[in-house]
C-alpha cells in the first residue's frame, strides 16, 4: 500500500509548511488586531461582546499549533487541533456564504492581501485539513541527514508558497469578476 511506505520526511515538510502558514497568519492577526476582530464580528457567529475574547483566543490557538507543527512536536494532538481549527475556520465561511454574506473579509491574515469569502477560500482549506490529515499516517522513523534538512526547508517553503499562490489566485478571481461586472 503506498501510505505504508511514506517516507517522515513528507509529513514533516507538511506540517512546517503549514505550520509556517499559520505562523504567518496569526502574525499578521497579531498586527491587525481590530481588523481580525472586525472580520470575527462580520461573521456574525457569536455575540459581539465575545469577539474580542475569541479573536485574541483565537490567534493564541492559532500561533501555538503553528509553533508546535514547525518545532516538530507535529503529535496527533496538535495535528488534530490544526484539522478543528481549519475545519470550523471553513465551517464559518461555509455559513456565512450560505447566508449570503459574501461581501465579508476572510480574516485569514497573511501576506497575500484581505479577500472576502468566497467557496475557493472553502476549497483551500479542505485541502489544507487533507494535508494535515496525511500528518496523522503512521510511518516508520529514521534518521535524517543534512539533504535531508535542505529538502525539509524547500518542501516546506514550497507548501507555503502553493498555499500563498493560491490565495493569490482566489483573491485576482474576485477582483477579476468585479472589474467584469463594472464594466
Amino acid at each position: 500500500m503506498l501510505l505504508s511506505v511514506l517516507d517522515p520526511l513528507i509529513i514533516r515538510m507538511i506540517a512546517c509548511g503549514i505550520g509556517l502558514m499559520l505562523l504567518i497568519g496569526a502574525w499578521q492577526k497579531i498586527n491587525d488586531l481590530e481588523m481580525f476582530q472586525a472580520a470575527v464580528e462580520a461573521y456574525d457567529l457569536i455575540p459581539l461582546a465575545s469577539a474580542r475574547s475569541f479573536s485574541l483566543s483565537y490567534v493564541f490557538i492559532e500561533f501555538s499549533i503553528a509553533v508546535l507543527l514547525i518545532c516538530n512536536i507535529a503529535s496527533s494532538p496538535v495535528v488534530m487541533s490544526a484539522i478543528v481549527l481549519m475545519s470550523l475556520t471553513t465551517f464559518a465561511i461555509s455559513i456565512n456564504l450560505l447566508r449570503g454574506n459574501a461581501d465579508v473579509s476572510c480574516g485569514c491574515g497573511g501576506i497575500e492581501d484581505e479577500q472576502r469569502l468566497s467557496w475557493g477560500l472553502v476549497s483551500r482549506n479542505i485541502v489544507i485539513v487533507v494535508l494535515l490529515g496525511i500528518c496523522l499516517i503512521d510511518t516508520s522513523s529514521r534518521a535524517y541527514n543534512l539533504l535531508d534538512g535542505i529538502n525539509l526547508l524547500f518542501g516546506a517553503t514550497s507548501i507555503y508558497l502553493v498555499y500563498l499562490l493560491s490565495s493569490q489566485l482566489i483573491a485576482n478571481r474576485e477582483r477579476l469578476t468585479r472589474l467584469r461586472e463594472g464594466s
